[in-house]
């Protein structure tokens, strides 16, 4: 999920790193990812292993956290797209190129598994046409009914795409971002908020977690403009409406609960303001696993789910360890991924065109 390094540009006041990159929000990617995977661990435990096994829900909130920075990167890197002519083309090819390739050879090993063992994925179809859109990134329903892809955690780049799609649009019409993409998303919220529950699988764009990517947006506009001082405020105001819904006994972790939205945006905007801190504390090799964030968030249900079968195969119901396994075994695997194959397919594919150098305008 994820996408390019948190790029720094030469606006941004905010101390950055002698490479350009936010090293702060990289290792908050990884964070990210190792939650989902904690979350998972735990799942794949309770269903291949030891039903008895709950799963660790609050995990789920590093789909969240990503959507801020995915919010974040893709503004503070706008500059660019909106100075040259068709920009929104390079900005559309640079993220096709950086999320589809990773994303089809996932699904395409998923649907290659289902049909050797088609009993060794949960919740999964190869209906055709639920299998085409889940390729194009479009919502549609399993055979349960869930409003998912064949690659389960895909469901996250269905918002992801749809979020790259509106800022394309405001990129072609030359209109302020923050606007266009805000508009849109908080009218989507809101009528989602007032009509009623609907079971068509379109529905999920009206879901309030598409406020993250605004959020995200909103931060990189302060960055860029110099606001400081305003993205304190944003930092301490998130901080003190988490610690009142706390004594009041608010903590709900579930989605779209107020708790976890104030505590994510944040964490968030503490972590660029902590950037000059960060980059001199953060080892490289937590930043190759930010790196590596999407290879590990999309190819981990494909590996982690090995080490319960294989300990239910020996006989050998140990739970920590089928926990820690499949999380240790999932990001040696996913690395190795990164390293041989996201980073040479993002290499070859930035020679196709608008994929390239943005040429200079």
């Amino acid at each position: 999920m994820v996408e390019q390094r948190a790029v720094a540009t030469e606006s941004v006041p905010v101390e950055k790193s002698s490479s350009g990159v936010f090293e702060g929000l990289q290792a908050l990617r990884f964070v990210a990812a190792l939650l989902v995977l904690v979350t998972h661990s735990t799942f794949y435990t309770s269903t291949r292993l030891d039903p008895n096994v709950s799963t660790w829900e609050a995990g789920t909130a590093g789909v969240d956290i990503f959507f801020v920075i995915s919010g974040f990167v893709m503004m503070i890197t706008a500059g660019p797209f909106m100075r040259v002519p068709h920009g929104w083309r390079y900005f559309a090819m640079r993220r096709i190129v950086r999320i589809v390739p990773m994303y089809w050879i996932a699904t395409t090993a998923k649907i290659v598994a289902l049909l050797i063992l088609p009993g060794v994925a949960l919740r999964s179809s190869l209906d055709p046409q639920h299998v085409l859109f889940s390729y194009l990134f479009l919502p549609s329903c399993n055979d349960v009914g869930a409003v998912e892809p064949v690659m389960g955690v895909g469901w996250t780049l269905t918002f992801e795409m749809f979020f790259y799609a509106v800022f394309a649009i405001a990129l072609l019409l030359r209109v302020t971002p923050l606007l266009f993409v805000g508009s849109v998303m908080v009218a989507l919220t809101i009528w989602g908020q007032l009509s009623p529950e609907g079971t068509s699988p379109w529905a999920v764009y009206l879901d309030p977690v598409t406020l993250y990517f605004v959020v995200g947006v909103v931060v990189a506009v302060l960055v860029r403009k110099g606001l400081t001082r305003w993205l304190v405020a944003l930092s301490v105001a998130c901080l003190c409406v988490a610690g009142v819904l706390a004594l009041a006994g608010e903590m709900d972790w579930s989605r779209s609960a107020p708790f976890r939205f104030f505590v994510i945006v944040g964490l968030v905007a503490i972590t660029v303001l902590a950037e000059p801190l960060l980059r001199r504390a953060l080892p490289k090799q937590l930043l190759f696993f930010g790196d590596a964030s999407y290879s590990i968030y999309l190819f981990h249900p494909l590996v982690a789910p090995m080490v319960p079968i294989a300990l239910a195969i020996l006989g050998v119901p140990v739970v920590w360890l089928s926990v820690v396994g499949a999380i240790v075994w999932a990001l040696v695997v996913t690395s190795v991924i990164y390293a041989l194959v996201e980073r040479r397919l993002v290499r070859l594919g930035r020679r196709l065109p608008y994929a390239g150098r943005i040429p200079e305008g």
